[in-house]
């Protein structure tokens, strides 16, 4: 585009300035999944990879067009600015992460979202007896309460953060299939 300025008594005193004028598409942030992992340590910290979520965001949009980066607030994602370093360690143990897809030609072109990581602890069984019983009948039946075993299972760890079920095999305890009555 060209713009021309000239005085007002004489149109021979002007000058001419050009200009472009650019279209950028301007990115769509797709929903990307919470990132759920348990804590291999009970320290509350996980080395998260935030980067598998890219291909989420990035949906049908052309990686080549488009820059993902991850902040630890929408005032950081909404500016660019303080890009958190991947692998990235959570700082709590539930940690909201705010996203923003960028069009590489023009960086005021974007969209952000956010999502969640969360680290939980994983329970440890500790080891308790059989439960052994004489048939007093010779059926080879007998009714056992499994639930006696609960409070030795969990030890110390807190029972409002842990349940417990029972199965026949270790393949069926390890789906979470075939719980047994308690």
């Amino acid at each position: 585009i060209f713009a021309r300025i000239e005085n007002n008594d004489n149109a021979d005193c002007f000058d001419t300035i050009s200009f472009t004028i650019e279209v950028f598409d301007t990115p769509i942030a797709n929903t990307a999944n919470n990132l759920l992992q348990c804590d291999d340590n009970n320290d509350g910290f996980f080395v998260f990879d935030l980067s598998e979520n890219d291909s989420l965001i990035l949906g049908a949009q052309d990686a080549t067009q488009f820059s993902i980066t991850y902040h630890d607030s929408q005032a950081n994602a909404n500016s660019g600015s303080s890009t958190l370093s991947l692998p990235h360690t959570n700082t709590a143990t539930t940690q909201t992460i705010f996203v923003r897809i960028e069009n590489n030609d023009n960086a005021n072109c974007f969209d952000t979202i956010s999502f969640t990581i969360e680290v939980f602890d994983t329970p440890a069984a500790n080891e308790v007896d059989d439960l052994l019983q004489c048939d007093d009948d010779n059926d080879g039946l007998w009714a056992f309460d499994l639930s006696v075993n609960d409070a030795l299972i969990l030890g110390a760890q807190d029972a409002t953060q842990f349940s417990i079920t029972y199965h026949e095999s270790q393949a069926d305890a390890n789906s979470r299939s075939g719980v047994l009555a308690k």
